[in-house]
């Protein structure tokens, strides 16, 4: 069984740390705000956070063997994606 599922990037061009949700919006809200929280806290310059791409994800669900590897590698948190993640489009950026 698949389903959609949207993804944001937090640092822009790492895959590592995505942030997921239901919808675009919910997603491109959450990314907005933490642009803002980023830029007005001195973390980055807009600059040196660059461009955040959302992109629309075709996810399955996971087998349980999947879930329990999950669970007992907590120092690799891309395993449960990887067992999950079908394919990833960029269908937006977020600037400013």
């Amino acid at each position: 069984m698949y389903y959609k599922a949207f993804a944001y990037q937090v640092l822009a061009g790492s895959d590592e740390i995505l942030h997921f949700g239901p919808s675009f919006e919910d997603v491109h809200d959450a990314a907005l705000e933490q642009r803002s929280e980023l830029i007005a806290a001195g973390e980055l310059s807009p600059d040196q956070l660059g461009a955040m791409a959302i992109y629309e994800c075709d996810m399955r669900l996971p087998e349980p063997q999947d879930v329990l590897d999950a669970l007992n590698v907590r120092d690799e948190p891309m395993v449960l994606l990887d067992a999950c993640l079908v394919q990833k489009r960029v269908i937006h950026l977020v600037v400013g």
